[in-house]
């Protein structure tokens, strides 16, 4: 979870092969707290590639915003981390 490009005034957080895993970050961990965020899906549906890794999706929200979002992602996986089957946010 680095800063991998800005685009205005936003900038990517997050990147993930898991179009679920984005959405569940934005929708789980940001949104809820009032971030601002995202999904930018760059995943290429042209062409089947079951072993390759065919793109990414990933989560931006301003840079305003950033350190928070960051330091919320952290906590949802150390979180996610310590209880996998339940993890935080998780029904």
């Amino acid at each position: 979870m680095t800063s991998v490009h800005s685009e205005g005034d936003f900038v990517e957080i997050y990147r993930t092969d898991s179009p679920a895993e984005a959405y569940r970050i934005r929708d789980v961990v940001l949104i809820p707290q009032g971030i601002t965020a995202v999904v930018h899906d760059r995943m290429d549906h042209a062409f089947p590639a079951p072993s390759a890794q065919p793109g990414v999706v990933s989560v931006a929200v301003p840079m305003s915003q950033r350190d928070r979002a960051v330091s919320l992602i952290e906590e949802y996986e150390e979180a996610a981390s310590e209880s996998p089957e339940k993890g935080p946010f998780r029904s």
